[in-house]
């Protein structure tokens, strides 16, 4: 009999799962600010027009102005309080804002401990959960067992540390039996993953810099429904993580030849004829999963501008 394919057709299901319910939030959230921004310059619009009638103030302007100005708070305040929400968690990391508009990060000593603390907190979460890890595990920054980022490089090392704790954390609570792997972008290289290490992909601006895309992957083995449980898990986290792909292999790839099937035949009924194909066994994924960085003070600059 011929063997299933190797990937299941549950790897495109989970895929469309995934941008619907990453992507799709995503996309929502930068698109309601736009559309905020855009009925909020209309709004002014009409204010500037009951202004240039000739006969302003009055009662009735008055009354619209008002009327416009409870409109446009209710338009930008909930998505940029939103936004601010999940950029809180990385105030942390981010250190000092220079005249540049740029975070300096932590100083190199600090994010090291720092790395050192998140590590030995997810070594022993692994533990509680009897998941299997690497021998050597790092969270993906091997390269600093024994050195020290340089200070222009902590900022995106920090943001990308408190990114990945949070996946593992929730990898480890959602059904996985053993963890591979997490990868990340190489930023302190300004993307060029020499090593091979790191994800081939960039750290990506969005526009007007109102967002910055940092991806990740991680490799894991783990039940059934480790995926579903994960991708719930990631629409729940306090950051802002966006599900790209998920790549699912079963660990059976072949159904029981019909020999062996009736060599467990043993006369003791029909039920000995059962064997388990799908269902019972774990299987192999891979995820690619983006961390949409808001960045807050920008967001409400650009909002604070357009109130004026």
């Amino acid at each position: 009999m011929k063997s299933f394919p190797k990937h299941l057709l549950v790897a495109i299901v989970l895929f469309v799962l995934a941008a619907l319910t990453g992507g799709g939030l995503w996309f929502w959230t930068g698109g309601q600010l736009s559309q905020s921004l855009e009925e909020k310059r209309q709004l002014d619009m009409r204010i500037r027009s009951v202004s240039g009638k000739g006969v302003y103030p009055n009662q009735s302007n008055l009354d619209q102005i008002i009327a416009a100005t409870d409109e446009i708070k209710a338009l930008t305040d909930p998505v940029e309080t939103s936004i601010q929400q999940t950029a809180q968690p990385f105030d942390a990391v981010r250190g000092t804002l220079n005249d540049e508009g740029q975070y300096s990060g932590l100083p190199a000593n600090e994010w090291k401990r720092l790395l050192e603390e998140k590590r030995e907190s997810i070594l022993n979460l692994a533990q509680q959960k009897n998941v299997s890890l690497p021998e050597v595990f790092y969270l993906g920054f091997d390269r600093y067992r024994a050195l020290t980022p340089t200070e222009d490089a902590t900022y995106h090392l920090g943001v990308q540390l408190l990114a990945i704790n949070e996946l593992l954390e929730i990898a480890l609570d959602s059904g996985v039996v053993e963890f591979q792997q997490v990868k990340r972008v190489f930023a302190e290289d300004n993307n060029t993953n020499q090593s091979g290490d790191g994800l081939a992909a960039v750290l990506a601006p969005g526009p007007e810099a109102w967002y910055t895309i940092y991806p990740f992957e991680m490799k894991y083995t783990g039940v059934a429904n480790s995926v579903s449980r994960l991708t719930n898990a990631l629409t729940q986290s306090g950051f802002y993580f966006v599900l790209r792909s998920v790549d699912v292999e079963n660990e059976k790839t072949s159904v029981p030849r019909k020999t062996e099937v009736k060599s467990q035949a043993t006369g003791d009924g029909a039920q000995k004829n059962i064997i388990p194909i799908v269902g019972e066994e774990n299987i192999k994924v891979t995820m690619r999963i983006d961390l949409i960085l808001w960045n807050a003070d920008v967001v409400s600059e650009v909002v604070a501008q357009e109130a004026e």
